[in-house]
């Protein structure tokens, strides 16, 4: 009797480590594949975020410098060119963020602001942006810094 408790105790062992082990390596890796998935999404989302504020910020500029010349110099064309592409970059950046993150939310303000200042600048009256620009910069590098760290964590 000893000798088939010890059979049927090794088969079972056999049976379970046959069926348990590739249960158990499917698991890890359908996690590390979703978990390299989500960083690369991750990554590509912080990327794309950052060249849509970067070229939202050459925007600004660039309006902030037509406004800044004499009225008879202005082209007026190419500043309502420059003021739908900022506000095609604002939607695609709204678009981009998480609206119930309060500082994403605040960061979607900060470039409406901006863009509103740099139109309604007037040539005697000029508004230096180079501050919103600067709030933008450290309210977008936040933001960033901590998607990254979630970037990192799943690698």
């Amino acid at each position: 009797m000893d000798i088939c408790y010890v059979q049927l105790i090794s088969a079972t062992t056999a049976l379970v480590a046959v069926v348990v082990g590739p249960l158990i390596t499917l698991h890890i890796a359908r996690k590390q594949i979703n978990s390299s998935v989500l960083a690369k999404n991750r990554q590509e989302w912080i990327n794309t975020l950052r060249n849509e504020l970067s070229e939202a910020i050459v925007v600004i500029r660039s309006v902030e410098t037509i406004m800044k010349l004499p009225l008879e110099h202005r082209d007026e064309n190419r500043l309502m060119e420059l003021a739908e592409n900022g506000k095609l970059k604002e939607a695609k950046i709204r678009l981009l963020i998480n609206p119930e993150e309060p500082d994403h939310a605040a960061l979607v303000n900060l470039l409406q602001e901006t863009l509103v200042l740099a139109i309604k600048a007037k040539e005697q009256n000029p508004v230096n942006l180079e501050d919103y620009e600067d709030k933008i910069i450290k309210k977008s590098q936040a933001i960033l810094k901590r998607e990254w760290v979630r970037v990192k964590a799943l690698e």
